[in-house]
């Protein structure tokens, strides 16, 4: 029968039954129908809420959902406009009125059907009345009979524990006991009465259902009784399964000795009351437990129900299993069973524990859901925290976060290198990530990948990028990131100011141009010698000599480029020397050397002196078999494109083989005429020169310095012709000789040179040379 609690405009709630009754322990179902109008004048209506309840807190109704009297034994079952709420192993406590309760999206729209669905928890009392003293007539009833449930229910009966007809008649023994149940709820049958007196065989066991987790331990434990208490009697005592391992299918079997539980099983005895341990549970350990005694002459039924042990692992369940946003989401720790003893439940989220969830409910609402809360769960129950949930995942959709863009490597980026953008966005599903560079119109990738490469980054992609992450649930755009590409030097060019000839003594400016980021100081070399470090391109010479020529590179970490300074200096004093240095014998060779020190490099032209005609070209002059006609003064003019000079004067003088003296000797015949000879120069000697002797011993020569060419030994030429000099197009000065020859004693060892300057004022260029010959006495002649 349907019972309507309707109210006005359309609002309602139709129970499926006013009452229900229930035995203890089993399990429950009552359900409804509501309705409310879908529109109004105002407003259309939603719902966003319904639930079962039985009593309120601050003039709100607690949802039987979050009443920690109901933990684990509450189910809810709402389609479209139907709901049925199931409570399952019921309680004394459970016997109440349940009332159901919807709420709009309209603070007008909440509604609750009244009075709602009683329901009652009852046990089958066994009344027993007395015809005589020997006999008692026995009444199995329940208050449920005078309710809803029909008075057709067959009734079972158990004696000592064995069941005997349902409608049973007989004698009984003083120590007999007896018990009834409604047939189909044998569970839950009648307490143990004693037939005669207050003492009689009798079992009761502790708890009727267990539910444990798989994994853990579990007590199950009795209370039994024999009569006048003669417990020593009993020959047999244990545990065993109904049905398992029966012998002859007749036999209750000792569960200590099937196979499954070997090593697992404990007994625990002590006056009256047994308990057994089953360790490390599994799904299979899921069964009836019942406790035998047994004496010589006594053996307790098998019939009675005892405890049912169910193992169950924990499973998390999400509802909705993917959720936007924003929503609501109900996490549920379930199990197979409602787990005994009302336990704490843990629950973790990627691993650790939440904070604040430890509970007695087994469910955990996330209201409204965010991307933080995505990721794994898991749950477990207080004690044994290690049999944890196998861990679920919460998808929750959502638009992209803000992105977050960086550059690797981190510090500076070079052309040429290998460069990588990343950005990162949280978003589910995954963001599609392009990006961006600015003011460029086209995009440079679009994928799920989240990087961008440059393998080789090139100036043109400095600038500024944005990466932008996008999914079906919205968009978001990065701030931007600038990328700087530097790079060494490049188009470099060295220039020289002036550029056509230097002249020693000009300002000269060097100048290196490059394009490069960032500007560097830049550091000049000459050649490997470092000249200085500045952060301008220009390198000055305030007056530059022959000493500032050379190479020049400037490196700024880059290679190097060279410019070289040629030209730089006029060209300077030649010098001439020959090889040997000694005087040279008739018919051997020499060697004659010109040195310049000039820049560009100059050309070399040797002169005899007096004759026009050049004798040879090249820095050496080489004569291989000298004659008498060789003897003389030897020159070489240097001339580049600055200009030209004659080098200094060298004087090649010659002497005959000791074989022509010898020959000479033996046709002058006569060895008087050479001493007279000998005699006569000495005296011409004293008279032309007087050697006074110095302060240090050594002898003075004196002579006068006359104009040019005065005095000069017999290589001096008379003729006047050849007195035309090559002079230079700047510099070539006069030149002066004085030449005088003396001829020392037989112990004078060492020839003495001697140049002499006249003493008249002379140019700066111009050169001067005496030179001074001294041979020995032995010596030939001039």
């Amino acid at each position: 029968m349907s019972h309507v609690i309707r109210g006005q405009g359309g609002w309602g709630v139709t129970y499926s039954s006013r009452y229900v009754c229930a035995i203890k322990g089993s399990t429950v179902q009552m359900s409804c129908t509501y309705s409310y109008p879908s529109s109004s004048w105002f407003h259309s209506y939603k719902v966003t809420k319904s639930f079962w309840f039985t009593k309120s807190e601050a003039n709100e109704p607690v949802d039987l959902w979050q009443d920690p009297q109901y933990a684990g034994r509450v189910q809810y079952h709402c389609e479209r406009w139907r709901c049925t709420l199931t409570i399952t192993d019921l309680r004394d406590t459970d016997s109440a009125n349940y009332m159901f309760r919807f709420i709009t999206d309209k603070s007008d729209g909440t509604y609750t059907g009244h009075p709602g669905v009683a329901v009652y928890i009852t046990v089958p009392p066994l009344q027993m009345s007395r015809g005589s003293s020997s006999w008692s007539e026995l009444t199995c009833s329940n208050i449920c009979i005078q309710n809803d449930i029909p008075n057709t229910l067959a009734y079972i009966w158990y004696k000592n524990g064995q069941n005997v007809k349902e409608s049973y008649s007989s004698y009984f023994s003083s120590g007999d006991s007896i018990a009834c149940a409604v047939k189909g709820y044998e569970m839950f049958h009648s307490p143990l009465k004693c037939i005669h007196g207050l003492s009689c065989k009798s079992l009761s066991y502790t708890q009727k259902k267990i539910c444990t987790l798989k994994g853990s331990s579990v007590n199950i434990s009795c209370t039994y009784h024999y009569y006048y208490y003669n417990l020593k009697a009993l020959t047999a005592i244990y545990w065993f399964v109904p049905g398992l391992d029966y012998e002859n299918h007749r036999q209750p079997t000792d569960i200590k000795t099937v196979s499954r539980y070997m090593n697992r099983v404990q007994y625990h005895q002590t006056q009256a009351h047994s308990t057994l341990t089953i360790n490390k549970l599994r799904e299979n350990d899921s069964a009836e437990y019942r406790f035998m005694f047994t004496s010589d002459s006594f053996k307790w039924g098998s019939s009675l129900p005892g405890t049912i042990l169910t193992v169950t692992g924990l499973r998390v369940t999400m509802t909705p299993s993917t959720v936007i946003e924003g929503q609501k989401v109900t996490l549920t720790c379930n199990t197979n069973c409602n787990l005994t003893d009302n336990p704490t439940y843990i629950w973790y989220h990627n691993g650790q524990v939440l904070p604040h969830t430890e509970r007695q409910q087994n469910y955990m609402v996330v209201d409204p859901v965010s991307s933080q809360h995505a990721g794994e769960y898991s749950c477990a129950v207080r004690g044994p925290e290690h049999l944890r949930a196998p861990e679920e995942t919460l998808i929750i959709r959502y638009a992209p976060q803000p992105a977050l863009v960086a550059v690797s490597p981190s510090d500076e980026v070079v052309e040429g290198s290998s460069v990588t953008l990343s950005c990162t966005s949280e978003a589910y599903p995954p963001a599609v990530i392009t990006w961006l560079k600015k003011h460029e119109d086209q995009a440079l990738s679009s994928s799920s990948e989240s990087q961008l490469v440059f393998h080789s980054i090139q100036t043109s992609d400095t600038g500024e990028y944005v990466c932008k992450a996008e999914n079906e649930m919205g968009t978001k755009i990065s701030t931007s990131i600038h990328i700087t590409v530097k790079y060494g030097p490049k188009k470099v060019s060295l220039s020289v100011r002036p550029s056509a000839v230097i002249k020693e003594g000009s300002p000269v400016t060097l100048t290196c141009e490059s394009d490069a980021n960032p500007k560097e100081l830049y550091t000049w070399y000459k050649e490997n010698e470092t000249l200085d470090q500045r952060p301008n391109e220009t390198y000055h010479f305030s007056s530059i000599s022959s000493k500032d020529s050379g190479t020049y590179h400037y490196a700024p970490k880059n290679p190097s480029v060279s410019v070289s300074l040629s030209g730089v200096i006029e060209q300077k004093n030649a010098s001439v020397s020959k090889s040997p240095s000694a005087v040279i014998e008739q018919g051997s060779s020499v060697t004659l050397t010109c040195s310049s020190d000039a820049n560009p490099p100059v050309k070399y032209t040797w002169y005899h002196q007096n004759e026009d005609k050049p004798k040879a070209t090249g820095q050496n002059f080489t004569i291989t078999s000298i004659q008498p006609d060789h003897r003389g003064y030897y020159y070489c003019f240097v001339q580049n494109t600055i200009g030209g000079r004659n080098s200094t004067f060298l004087l090649v003088d010659i002497t005959g083989t000791s074989a022509s003296i010898a020959a000479i000797a033996g046709i002058t015949v006569a060895a008087l005429l050479a001493v007279i000879s000998v005699f006569i120069f000495l005296w011409i000697r004293r008279k032309r020169v007087s050697m006074l002797p110095s302060d240090d011993g050594e002898p003075t020569v004196q002579f006068n310095s006359g104009p040019d060419y005065e005095n000069i030994s017999p290589m001096a030429s008379s003729s006047s012709a050849s007195t035309d000099q090559r002079e230079p197009t700047e510099h070539l000065g006069g030149v002066h000789y004085s030449s005088i020859h003396v001829t020392r004693s037989k112990n004078q060892e060492v020839p003495l040179y001697s140049t002499v300057q006249p003493p008249q004022p002379q140019r700066q260029d111009d050169v001067l040379y005496a030179v001074v010959n001294f041979k020995r006495a032995n010596a030939a002649l001039w």
